[in-house]
């Protein structure tokens, strides 16, 4: 029996689409398949805005979001500032919610990028090498 909600939601549809077909629960939800897919888009855009980021192509907006490890003023920054580094800081947050912002999860994702990956500055090359590291991941291949 279907609750009064779905009627009204399903009535709704046939009045504005004629073709309108009466989808079952479990039609609506997506594949695991295609969650996983979601799961890797989602990472790609991540990656590609902070690889533009790292090599100067972003707006200054997304570019003053993110601080590298080098110019940070504490004593593990100090310690590889000689070094030339990838790694970005990531701010300390109280909620699991800001976990979502782009603050938070552009630079955790980076910096869990493999290190070879980090220092491809050329655009095309770095696209390309990530998503064979996206297929490696898929398939577990190494």
């Amino acid at each position: 029996m279907h609750s009064r909600a779905t009627s009204v939601r399903s009535k709704c549809g046939r009045t504005f689409d004629p073709q309108f077909r009466q989808k079952r629960t479990h039609d609506a939800l997506p594949h695991p398949a295609t969650l996983v897919t979601i799961q890797y888009r989602i990472q790609y855009k991540l990656y590609t805005l902070m690889h533009n980021i790292r090599s100067r192509r972003a707006p200054r907006y997304l570019s003053d979001i993110v601080q590298p490890t080098s110019a940070r003023t504490t004593r593990s920054g100090l310690r590889c500032s000689s070094a030339p580094t990838t790694s970005y800081v990531a701010p300390r947050l109280h909620t699991t919610f800001g976990e979502r912002a782009f603050s938070f999860s552009g630079l955790a994702i980076w910096n869990s990028l493999p290190a070879d990956l980090r220092f491809i500055s050329d655009n095309a090359d770095f696209k390309t090498q990530l998503k064979t590291h996206f297929f490696q991941l898929a398939f577990n291949i190494q």
